[in-house]
């Protein structure tokens, strides 16, 4: 039994024009998808009885277990870009003299530029 998973070229292009939460909606979507499968993969293995075809079915578990693993680490990585988007930018020195002391500062802790 094969069943095949993956996403192509074509889904990456629609992926980088959507806005944080769609592809974050649309990874998850991907993730309950390759779960499903995973579990009738799992399925299949407890009624296989060729060691070959065992062998394959565990590939392909492993497979998409990878792929899980990869569209989580995507889920994280949009989420802290999220975050750091919603952080305020650090003020610029007001006048002369801040940015004086915090050029100082910034020596006194590293040395001369």
């Amino acid at each position: 039994m094969q069943i095949q998973a993956g996403a192509g070229a074509g889904s990456n292009r629609t992926a980088a024009s959507m806005d944080s939460p769609a592809r974050i909606a649309m990874l998850r979507s991907q993730i309950k998808g390759l779960l499903k499968k995973i579990q009738t993969l799992r399925k299949a293995l407890m009624e296989a009885t060729d060691p070959k075809e065992r062998l394959a079915i565990m590939k392909q578990i492993v497979d998409l277990q990878d792929q899980v693993r990869m569209a989580e680490a995507q889920i994280s990585e949009l989420q802290l870009r999220a975050k750091r988007r919603a952080q305020p930018a650090p003020a610029a020195p007001a006048t002369a003299a801040e940015a004086r002391e915090k050029k100082d500062k910034w020596e006194d802790a590293y040395g001369p530029a």
